[in-house]
């Protein structure tokens, strides 16, 4: 009988826990279709900004209005699986 009462405790852990990553997932900024510079610097496994700026010169787009810069996450993941060898 212990060991059920330990088994239940630990289901209860467990959906907790499961119910704070599914939270998480949904607040995650990857699940965003536009990224900010700091957040697709992020994204992009912490590049800096000189980095990221190489890689608008090679062909990454970016959205500038009135000195936002946004970033789509398709476009992102387009370009880089343009150099994926």
């Amino acid at each position: 009988m212990e060991l059920k009462i330990e088994f239940d405790d630990f289901m209860q852990d467990l959906e907790q826990l499961i119910e704070e990553i599914v939270q998480n997932v949904n607040h995650n900024s990857y699940t965003k279709e536009y990224f900010s510079t700091k957040e697709v610097q992020e994204y992009m496994g912490g590049i800096s900004k000189g980095t990221l700026a190489k890689m608008v010169n090679l062909g990454l787009k970016k959205i500038v209005i009135d000195r936002i810069c946004l970033y789509k996450k398709a476009d992102v993941d387009d370009f880089l699986e343009e150099y994926r060898r």
